[in-house]
């Protein structure tokens, strides 16, 4: 069984990049805002592991998904994506248990990969 990954990012090129850095290693479901992977998840959060997300997004900041996650599906891991993280207090948002990793943008491919690959069921 594959890893089933949501990306969450109001920037289509980013998720755009994301899908195809992901192809074949992971299930992947790319949502341009925060409302549409809800909605995916009112249908679907049994059968994914994992949430990436992206934190300044016009609708609904990434941190503010991440607390309606944590709370309706405690099984998935939260990821935040910034090219913000020494404005973010990422290691105040660890040890609070709102997300497990941050990545920051630009990404570092291995590191992506990498993450995708230790979370991936064996």
């Amino acid at each position: 069984m594959a890893l089933m990954v949501l990306y969450v990012d109001d920037e289509f090129m980013c998720c755009r990049y994301f899908a195809r850095l992901c192809h074949g290693k992971v299930e992947i479901e790319t949502f341009d805002g925060a409302d549409l992977a809800l909605e995916y998840l009112e249908k679907n959060g049994g059968d994914v592991q994992m949430i990436i997300t992206d934190q300044r997004m016009p609708e609904m900041c990434g941190t503010d998904l991440l607390k309606q996650i944590q709370t309706k599906y405690p099984h998935i891991k939260r990821v935040l994506t910034t090219g913000y993280s020494k404005t973010n207090n990422i290691q105040e948002l660890t040890d609070e248990g709102l997300i497990d990793r941050c990545l920051d943008k630009p990404w570092n491919i291995k590191e992506v990969l990498e993450l995708l690959e230790e979370s991936s069921p064996t």
